[in-house]
C-alpha cells in the first residue's frame, strides 16, 4: 500500500474521476489535459498556464494546532509549485479564504503566511474572494 492510500487518497479513484472529467469538458486540443497539475489556455501564440489549489487539510490541522500561518506560506508554495510543474513561469496568484463564521485573528494569521509566501517566492498576490 503506498502513502497516499494509507492517508485514504484512492488514486484509481481519482483517475476514474480525470477520465470522466475529460469525456465531459474539452480540452480543445491544449498539451496539459484534465487531470494534471494546472490548466493551459492558448494565447496569441502561447499559452497561459493556470491552476487553484486550496490547503484544506491542512487548515483544519493548523486550526487544531493553533499554528496558522504556515497555512498561508503553504498555500502560495502549491500553487506555485503546481504551476512550475507544467512547465509554465509563474507571474500573479489571487487568494481565495473561506470561513464558517468570523475569526478575526486566523484571518490576520493567515493573511501573514501568504504574504510570506509571495515575499519567499516573488508572486505577487493581486486579489481575490473572501467568503
Amino acid at each position: 500500500m503506498n502513502e497516499y492510500a494509507k492517508s485514504g487518497v484512492d488514486l484509481d479513484k481519482l483517475r476514474e474521476y480525470h477520465s470522466l472529467i475529460s469525456s465531459r469538458l474539452s480540452s480543445q486540443g491544449l498539451p496539459i489535459g484534465i487531470g494534471h497539475y494546472a490548466g493551459a489556455v492558448r494565447f496569441g501564440d502561447g499559452y497561459i498556464v493556470m491552476h487553484v489549489d486550496g490547503v484544506g487539510t491542512k487548515t483544519l490541522l493548523a486550526l487544531r494546532t493553533g499554528i496558522i500561518e504556515p497555512t498561508g506560506v503553504d498555500c502560495v508554495a502549491m500553487n506555485v509549485n503546481d504551476v512550475v510543474c507544467v512547465g509554465a513561469r509563474p507571474i500573479a496568484l489571487v487568494d481565495y479564504l473561506a470561513l464558517e463564521r468570523p475569526m478575526d485573528e486566523v484571518v490576520e494569521r493567515v493573511i501573514i503566511g501568504l504574504r510570506q509566501g509571495a515575499d519567499e517566492t516573488g508572486i505577487p498576490i493581486v486579489g481575490g474572494e473572501t467568503l
